[in-house]
């Protein structure tokens, strides 16, 4: 039996090390001026409560739909006898990814538009049909895409098309 022994990764360099520590420092900067800029701005409590419902929503959303649906593509996608390009799963996670963030976007103008607004100004636009030719235009990139991605690959001369590019 041959004992397989981790190779510890490369020390980084000092200077790395400082940039790091400038850009976490920088981030929990911003993150903390936000939080005080959006507790300080807000005229009315309840809107804090709606920024946290709000924000966990999301996070929620984010976690038992979106990740768990791009996992089940990519598998879906690799099971399909290994004919499936890894550009072309990477396409359609994409467009997913893309498709489920403007659907989230839409989703309060949907709702508000349901509600009927006190100002109709204030959502003029159709946000149910403008989602609806939204996904519509990413399937037929998706598609247009994937031809392409497939040609490309079997003109190439590649027979398993499935394998990634080397990590850098």
């Amino acid at each position: 039996m041959t004992d397989v022994v981790a190779e510890a990764p490369e020390s980084v360099g000092r200077g790395v090390t400082v940039v790091r520590g400038i850009l976490i420092a920088l981030g929990v900067a911003l993150i903390g001026f936000g939080g005080y800029t959006l507790v300080m701005l807000q005229p009315r409590p309840n809107q804090l409560i709606g920024v946290a419902v709000w924000l966990i929503g999301a996070i929620v959303l984010h976690d038992a739909i979106l990740s768990p649906l791009l996992v089940a593509i990519g598998l879906l996608m690799r099971r399909a006898g290994h004919r499936v390009p890894w550009t072309v799963i990477a396409l359609v996670q994409g467009a997913v990814v893309i498709g489920c963030l403007f659907t989230l976007m839409f989703l309060p103008e949907i709702a508000v538009q349901q509600r009927g607004p006190k100002n109709a100004t204030v959502v003029p636009l159709d946000y149910a049909q403008n989602l609806v030719i939204m996904w519509a235009v990413l399937a037929v990139i998706v598609a247009v895409g994937s031809i392409l991605l497939v040609r490309r690959t079997r003109s190439g001369g590649r027979s398993h098309s499935n394998v990634r590019p080397p990590r850098a």
